[in-house]
């Protein structure tokens, strides 16, 4: 079940980070399984603390509005879970 991302909508967006390596994300978009993808960035922050809309170590920022984030420590959400989640908050966001 794809559903597509939408340009200047909003969209629900979940990377989990979880997976058979270490550093494997898992993309869903819209409460649907997009991609996976392992690699090899070390993820432990240090004192640089965390980054949201913009490249790590960089100048380029997300152009858009981001309206909710949530974040999990230990916790690695299934497919199912993301879907399900999708699906019971979607109609607070007008998707």
């Amino acid at each position: 079940r794809q559903r597509q991302m939408c340009i200047r909508d909003r969209n629900h967006i979940v990377i989990s980070r979880e997976g058979t390596g270490s550093n494997q994300f898992k993309l869903y978009v819209n409460g649907a399984y997009v991609s996976a993808k392992t690699d090899s960035i070390d993820y432990n922050l240090g004192s640089a603390g965390a980054s949201i809309g913009r490249r790590y170590g960089n100048t380029e920022f997300l152009d858009g509005k981001i309206s909710l984030i949530r974040m999990y420590k230990g916790k690695a959400f299934t497919a199912e879970e993301v879907s399900n989640h999708y699906e019971i908050f979607k109609y607070r966001f007008g998707i």
